[in-house]
């Protein structure tokens, strides 16, 4: 396999039997899954199915009751979403509105900033 197919093959995010519970209700259960450099995945299932369950582990918000989660081949289980966002992941949320004055990338810049630029305000 040549550079370019390995680096296209990359593994960027990958579970390994991930699990969460919450009390006696099974929220995730042993969900193995894995995304590619440039490949396009999606999660779909019904209100209920665990779909954000899953997100909220794979970005750190919950830690798993079991499994393994992989960031470009690194263990990030329990890693802080702070953290991951130092490593390059990044999270969106569900908004109910845009700032519709502004152009799509003029949405998406503060997360472009806060992964690549420095604070400019002193701590």
């Amino acid at each position: 396999m040549n550079e370019k197919n390995q680096v296209q093959d990359e593994l960027i995010i990958k579970t390994e039997n991930i699990t969460k519970k919450f009390n006696k209700l099974v929220a995730v259960n042993r969900v193995k899954y894995s995304v590619k450099r440039n490949e396009i995945t999606a999660i779909v299932g019904p209100n209920g199915a665990g779909k954000t369950t899953l997100f909220n582990l794979i970005t750190g918000y919950y830690f798993p009751d079991e499994g393994t989660i992989f960031y470009k081949g690194e263990d990030i289980t329990r890693v802080s979403p702070e953290k991951r966002v130092t490593m390059g992941m990044m999270r969106t949320f569900h908004l109910t509105a845009t700032f519709d004055n502004l152009k799509i990338s003029d949405n998406l810049m503060p997360a472009y900033f806060r992964t690549y630029q420095k604070p400019s305000v002193l701590n």
